[in-house]
């Protein structure tokens, strides 16, 4: 584990909730573990840097957990991910699990080459009382394209 990474992290949260942001990060390892993106570092430091993003937005601590969860349902069944969802609500509350859910919605609605700005313009309006997922899938963005020299063409 990135220790640095991790401090820069815990920068961002209040110490009370400390423990809560290291259960997600330890969560977030065990899931991904093994998992390599396309520039050879290990997948969790992906969701690391989206955590450092989501801090230094100023983002409360609930979407710092959500940066650090917010690919929890990636290449997982309907059944896996029901239980992923239900574990991540039971460790870390109903909102959460309603952000990681909205990270998913947003990634599947935005994901296949024929969508188009209808879509992603009426999930915005139906989704405009919470504007959190839409940041943290931002700082998903973000980090992405930090790596696009190494995606195969």
């Amino acid at each position: 584990m990135d220790k640095e990474k991790i401090n820069k992290i815990l920068k961002h949260v209040p110490d009370q909730y400390e423990p809560l942001v290291l259960k997600a990060i330890d969560l977030a390892g065990k899931m991904n573990e093994g998992k390599v993106r396309y520039n050879n570092e290990p997948f969790h430091n992906h969701l690391l840097e989206t955590a450092i993003l989501a801090g230094k937005m100023n983002l409360d601590t609930n979407s710092i957990i959500t940066a650090l969860l917010h690919n929890s349902y990636r290449d997982k069944d309907r059944v896996e991910a029901l239980k992923v969802s239900k574990r991540i609500k039971k460790d870390f509350g109903e909102d959460v699990a309603s952000l990681v859910q909205s990270i998913h919605n947003i990634s599947e609605a935005t994901s296949k080459i024929s969508s188009n700005h209808k879509t992603l313009t009426r999930y915005l309006l139906n989704n405009s009382q919470d504007i959190r997922p839409i940041l943290i899938k931002l700082c998903d963005i973000l980090d992405n394209a930090r790596t696009l020299e190494h995606v195969p063409v």
